[in-house]
């Protein structure tokens, strides 16, 4: 017996051993991957003769920094699992460097499984499109299956745009229309009480209301009307239509598809609005017969993606001069779980740019609809502290630059928009949440003795009384004060002027400039180029 328990025990070391051995062969393995891959230097994925240059636009485009390549960017989407996003930077900055590498023969975009997109983003990579087919002078090619109003307003700046037979161009319009849940949270006794400052500040009719106000309404209308105008104004020039073409072609599609008894595809060609209709494996062909040459397959074309090809580029400073580049995208807020500019977190970068030895400008890239007005303001603050430093610092405005994302703008030295961000939004609303009539319907009672008139001062349980009334109400107020002060002061105009431009109303780019509220219309890259003078 205890010679077999002495063997048990010695097999069960020998066991215990392996396991020990391979565990931590294993681990060597996965450390040596990962530092291979980090230590990875990409070479050029170019070929001397030659290369396509491929740009797959997955998910929604963002405001972001450049990422190391695609073999980071799906790294940390799989340890992340953080859904598939495409960076705009990436994109223009790509097609930038590749306008004037002669060994780019041309570049093919992938747009299929590219999401919602913000006016300005679309605009942006139309011009990117553009100057890189003027720069270049070489062809850019897209296919789709079919196309999203999206899709299609970046697939229109290409030379070849195909689509399947089958396929169609949703050239829908834009719409404001929204969940309203006033009623039905009045239904379930449940209220907000609504403190604001700024008559076209309308975003508590959401929980207030069971629709849009007529002035809501009329500020829809026309924010819309001039965006729709805009975008179908900008597939025209693309496709050298007729000045209102393509406006009229969306309106009458159904009624051109009922009556002519046509496929979607046959009219979008008619028009202008696809120069090929064909299936993916025909338009491979025409591809590789275009630029391998007759009689090759499609496996012999030679093409890069786009990142990999960034990535090769990575030593070559993707900024002029010394100009630093910080990216504000999402709400602001000091809450971290909330995710997009958490103002605390947000003032290291920019202290972290600042610093920089090499810092010689810094340029804020702001992609927000505003938040919280105090962190806002100690994000402001911070952006005044770095200008009175010496260091020049200017905004560059992407789709959205509202409320508290133009409150953090106002310290910048010059502030570049695009002609479709959407600006201004000069106003502060509050929302406070009762449920008293809930209470009283289930026969519930809330009462007590209470030391001072605020002592329940944020309790849900009943609505806000007159004291606390004043309180919230006097807080907006001086809210909204402090922003037009913040306003006027920055921008140099007086009090007839600031209140022209704010009472909470939105603006775009162009009526922004009009306004004065912002110093010029352009790219990130202007502003850079800006910066660096």
């Amino acid at each position: 017996m205890k010679t077999f328990l002495t063997s048990f025990k010695h097999a069960w070391d020998l066991i215990t051993g392996l396991k020990n051995a391979v565990g931590n062969v294993l681990f060597i393995l996965t450390v040596g991957a990962v530092a291979a891959f980090f230590m990875w230097e990409p070479r050029s994925p170019v070929a001397d003769s030659g290369s396509l240059l491929l740009m797959r636009i997955e998910g929604r485009v963002v405001d972001a920094q450049p990422s190391a390549g695609r073999r980071l960017q799906a790294l940390r989407q799989m340890v992340a699992g953080t859904p598939e996003t495409t960076s705009l930077t990436e994109v223009t900055e790509a097609l930038r460097l590749a306008s004037k590498d002669k060994r780019i023969l041309g570049v093919v975009l992938n747009l299929e499984d590219m999401t919602s997109t913000g006016l300005a983003t679309v605009s942006a990579l139309g011009a990117a499109i553009d100057d890189y087919k003027s720069t270049s002078g070489r062809p850019v090619w897209v296919y789709g299956d079919s196309y999203t109003q999206a899709q299609y307003a970046v697939a229109a700046h290409a030379d070849r745009v195909a689509i399947h037979p089958m396929g169609a161009v949703l050239l829908k319009g834009l719409s404001g229309a929204g969940l309203y849940w006033g009623d039905f949270l009045s239904h379930w006794g449940v209220g907000f009480t609504v403190y604001k400052a700024g008559a076209y500040k309308s975003a508590p009719e959401s929980f207030t209301a069971g629709g849009p106000s007529d002035e809501n309404l009329a500020v829809q209308k026309a924010q819309l009307d001039t965006a729709w105008g805009t975008l179908t104004g900008d597939i025209e020039r693309a496709r050298g239509m007729m000045p209102g073409s393509a406006a009229r072609f969306a309106a009458d599609f159904p009624k051109r598809l009922r009556d002519d008894a046509l496929r979607p595809a046959v009219l979008l060609k008619e028009a202008g609005f696809v120069t090929d209709i064909m299936g993916r494996g025909d338009f491979d062909l025409a591809l590789t017969e275009a630029f391998a040459g007759a009689g090759k397959k499609p496996s012999d074309l030679p093409a890069a993606d786009y990142r990999d090809y960034l990535a090769s580029r990575a030593d070559e400073d993707m900024t002029e001069g010394a100009v630093a580049v910080v990216f504000a995208e999402g709400e602001i807020s000091d809450v971290p779980e909330m995710g997009g500019v958490v103002a605390r977190e947000f003032n290291m970068l920019l202290d972290d740019a600042a610093s920089a030895p090499e810092t010689r400008a810094l340029v804020i890239r702001v992609n927000s609809p505003g938040g919280d007005a105090v962190a806002a303001e100690t994000i402001r603050a911070k952006i005044e502290e770095i200008r009175e430093s010496g260091i020049p610092v200017v905004v560059s405005m992407g789709d959205y630059a509202a409320s508290g994302g133009y409150w953090i703008s106002t310290a910048a030295e010059k502030i570049i928009a695009h002609p479709m961000t959407v600006t201004g939004s000069i106003g502060v609303f509050s929302l406070v949440p009762h449920a008293e009539d809930l209470l009283k319907r289930l026969r519930i009672g809330f009462e007590g003795y209470r030391t001072a008139p605020l002592a329940d001062m944020g309790v849900v349980f009943r609505r806000p009384s007159e004291a606390e009334d004043a309180l919230y109400q006097a807080g907006v107020s001086r809210t909204y004060a402090e922003f037009k002060r913040l306003t006027m002061e920055a921008r140099g105009m007086d009090p007839d002027e600031v209140e022209k431009a704010a009472q909470g109303r939105i603006w775009f780019g162009t009526d922004a400039k009009r306004l004065g509220l912002v110093d010029g219309l352009g790219t990130l890259g202007d502003a850079v180029r800006l910066a660096a003078s």
